[in-house]
């Protein structure tokens, strides 16, 4: 029995040595594994946040980025043609074709949103002041918006922007979206924003 021990005790030390040298790789192992991470980050897609039609439902389009790798996309229905550029008007889109919807004029902006466009347009007779309230409710001019002016105001997904008469009677509150809109000042949306019937918290 002794001597059984005896012979069996090279081939267990064999395996406890020789089993950490297995789980450790080869310089190959690293390599191999190092490329694939890089092979297949070339076929990851990017899924666009939104598709809008064009043309009666001949076109569509869509937007993929952030920042300055932001870029938009068309798409031909029936030939499956697609063109991308970072100018929306060079691809025949009105990308601020979209109406944003009023807020509660309590409405705080909400942090980490993507970079966008809302484009801010009045109706009214009067100047509006451009407020932008940041996420503690603190509002920050920026300027005028003279009677049937149009702005396009770069700002982020998630910020809130107040459309204010000169005596500090509320227009309009709109939050700005991932995709570039319209923030537009009427009667209408002045009457849901001062109303409260909109979003009402941050």
């Amino acid at each position: 029995m002794a001597a059984m021990r005896a012979r069996s005790l090279p081939a267990a030390l064999v395996v406890l040595v020789s089993s950490p040298l297995v789980a450790q790789g080869t310089s190959a192992d690293y390599q191999r594994a190092a490329a694939l991470g890089q092979r297949w980050q070339s076929k990851i897609v990017e899924f666009p946040r939104s598709i809008r039609w064009l043309d009666g439902g001949e076109a569509l389009w869509f937007v993929l980025g952030h920042g300055e790798q932001r870029h938009y996309v068309r798409v031909k229905c029936s030939t499956g043609e697609r063109t991308t550029g970072p100018s929306a008007e060079e691809r025949g889109i009105d990308a601020s074709e979209t109406a944003l919807e009023p807020l509660s004029a309590w409405t705080r902006s909400r942090r980490g949103g993507a970079e966008t466009r809302i484009r801010l347009e009045n109706t009214f007779e009067s100047a509006l002041h451009v407020r932008w309230v940041d996420p503690d409710g603190t509002s920050h001019d920026y300027g005028a918006l003279e009677p049937g002016e149009r702005r396009d105001q770069h700002t982020f997904a998630g910020h809130v922007w107040r459309l204010e008469f000169a005596n500090g009677d509320v227009a309009g509150v709109f939050r700005a979206e991932s995709d570039e809109a319209r923030a537009v000042a009427t009667a209408d949306q002045r009457r849901i924003s001062r109303e409260g019937i909109g979003e009402p918290g941050p």
